[in-house]
Parts: structure tokens; sequence; C-alpha cells
């Protein structure tokens, strides 16, 4: 009965009266696994049994998190991801801090949890519009943009991700990505290198509209956008490979801050 309780927190994280907590258990919520269940009760059982804190017990969620989001970023895929998340419970064991307990556990062995070097690596490389589940790689766009301060809440529901430079090519869009390559460069290696990749992905409510547009009409598009990342794009002036690892570089760097 006890236990039942806890896990309509996790099902119902409104429930929660600790914001922090609340927060975290509801990034988990909308990332969608049940993988993640037994671990969180476990947490959860630690708080209501004295042993952790709120701020332990957020830490540990905030640190789930950054596991799994990291995962995706890097490309990988989620083979044995409910075995290691399993097996971590025993391992929060003791006076330890959780979070402590289960930062080391994730961190050792074949687990995969992305270091920062990794995670700055494959922003220039993974075709991130591959990796993961639609759903959640829609999340890491739109918990990006929250680290931009924006004041307009995104909804990943009522947007699309968008392709800056299209998946079909122009002519227009052609002589822009040759701009910054070197003759003996083979251009579609290039392109196939960089259109998948989070530098080049946004999210958009406007994604059909905008399509293979010429890069200036996207940027009118993003100047008026409500998406703070939208309005860093608009100010480029021209969408090439230097200014896709640019931004593939800047927000591997906002990843790495906050997860």
């Amino acid at each position: 009965n006890r236990l039942s309780q806890l896990l309509q927190l996790i099902l119902e994280p409104s429930r929660e009266e600790d914001a922090e907590v609340r927060l975290r258990l509801q990034r988990l919520a909308d990332w969608g696994t049940t993988t993640v269940y037994p671990l969180l009760l476990h947490l959860l059982d630690r708080r209501a049994r004295g042993i952790a804190t709120n701020d332990e017990t957020s830490s540990s969620m905030l640190i789930v998190e950054s596991y799994l989001v990291r995962r995706v970023l890097i490309g990988r895929a989620t083979g044995n991801l409910n075995r290691i998340l399993l097996r971590a419970t025993p391992e929060i064991s003791g006076k330890q801090p959780a979070d402590t307990a289960l930062r080391k556990y994730l961190s050792t062995g074949r687990k995969f949890f992305a270091t920062d070097e990794q995670v700055r690596a494959s922003a220039r490389t993974t075709a991130f519009y591959y990796s993961g589940r639609s759903p959640q790689r829609k999340l890491i766009l739109s918990w990006l943009e929250d680290t931009y301060g924006s004041k307009e809440p995104v909804d990943p529901g009522q947007c699309t991700i968008e392709h800056i430079l299209p998946q079909t090519l122009t002519p227009s869009w052609r002589a822009m990505l040759r701009s910054d390559l070197s003759p003996e460069e083979n251009f579609n290696e290039i392109y196939e290198s960089l259109v998948h990749t989070i530098g080049n992905l946004t999210l958009t409510g406007h994604n059909s509209s905008l399509g293979n547009k010429p890069f200036s009409a996207k940027a009118a598009a993003f100047l008026k956008s409500g998406f703070q990342m939208n309005m860093e794009v608009a100010e480029s002036e021209e969408w090439n490979r230097g200014a896709i690892l640019g931004r593939a570089e800047r927000l591997a760097e906002r990843a790495i801050h906050y997860w």
C-alpha cells in the first residue's frame, strides 16, 4: 500500500509537493519509459523512510535524466537499458548519498553514460534526427530551449523538428553549402554528414510552410519565432558547414552544462 502511493506520484507527478522533485518526475514521465519505475520507487521510498532528502532525491532523478539524454545525444541504442536501471537499485543503499552512488554506478563498466567529450564529438557527427524515439528527440530540443530562459514555454506536441539545411536541396541551398567547401571535397558526403545532426535541427510550428525555402526566408520566419534557439539561427548570415558545426558545438555545451 505504501509503495502504491509512491507509484501514484510517478504516474501523476502533479501530486508531488516538492517543486524540484515534481519537475524531475514530470520530465521522466514525459520521456515515456517504464524502465525507470523500479529505480524511482526506490528513490522515493528512501525519501519516505527519512534516509534521503528532497534535494538528494531530485539530484538522483536528474542523473537518470542526464543518463538517458546523453545516450540519445551520442546515438546509443536502448539495448540493456532495462537491466542497467534495474540493477542500479541495490547499488543505492546504506548511508552513501543516493545521487553519489547512482552516478558512480552509471559511470562504470559498459553502461555508456556519455562523457562530455563524447557529447561534443557526437553533436558534430551523430545523425540525431534518427537517434532515440521521435518524442524523445523533440523533448531534448525543447529542454535545450528551456536553457535559454525563454518566457514562452515549448509544447513539443505542437511542434515538429525542422531541418534548417533542408532534406531536398535547391540550387540556392547547394550554392550556400558549397561556400565553405574546398574543390576536392565530396559535396554529397559533406551534405549527408551534416543534414541530420543536431546543429542543423530545430523546433518550429511551421515546418510544412518552411520546407526547402531559401535560408533568407527561413531566417525571417525564425526572427518572429518565440523560440530563442531559432532567433540565434536567424542571426547567421548564411547556413553552411561552418554555421551548422558552430551551432552543434554551442548546443553541446548547453547540454553538457545542464545534463
